[in-house]
């Protein structure tokens, strides 16, 4: 069975315009994705030229890329905003919470300082009554002797 295409001699490939050539190893017509016209590695060094379709391209990816950069800029101020608000509640309930702890201390201070005192008034009651009742009887024998 005869192959389907001939394979071309070199004097062909040398023969062809350049625009021929072009248009014959573009993949974009290509809707299966395989070229039955592929390019031998010789001719990797054709460039197209670029269209202004191509830079429109490229210029809105890029402009596609840079507003997503922005908008997860923006998502994150927005996000460290939300935290310092949160941040500055929880300082605020905090700083609440302490002067309230400050209070409470200084009663509980006084309170126990109180008591402290009345412990000592009533020991120093207590040591005065057993003197007393040590010393009375004491007195009271040697004023019987004499």
């Amino acid at each position: 069975m005869p192959p389907k295409f001939s394979r071309l001699n070199g004097d062909d490939r040398n023969s062809a315009r350049p625009s021929e050539r072009a248009s014959l190893l573009d993949d974009s017509d290509d809707e299966d994705g395989s070229n039955i016209f592929a390019a031998p590695d010789e001719f990797h060094h054709i460039k197209r030229q670029p269209t202004m379709k191509d830079g429109i391209a490229k210029v809105k990816s890029e402009i596609k890329g840079v507003m997503g950069v922005m908008q997860n800029n923006i998502s994150k101020v927005l996000d460290r905003g939300a935290k310092l608000e949160d941040l500055q509640d929880k300082s605020e309930d905090l700083e609440m919470s302490a002067s309230h702890f400050r209070a409470g201390s200084r009663r509980l201070q006084r309170k126990l300082w109180w008591q402290n005192v009345r412990f000592k008034l009533i020991l120093a009651f207590i040591f005065i009554v057993i003197l007393i009742i040590i010393i009375v009887p004491i007195v009271l024998k040697n004023k019987k002797q004499s």
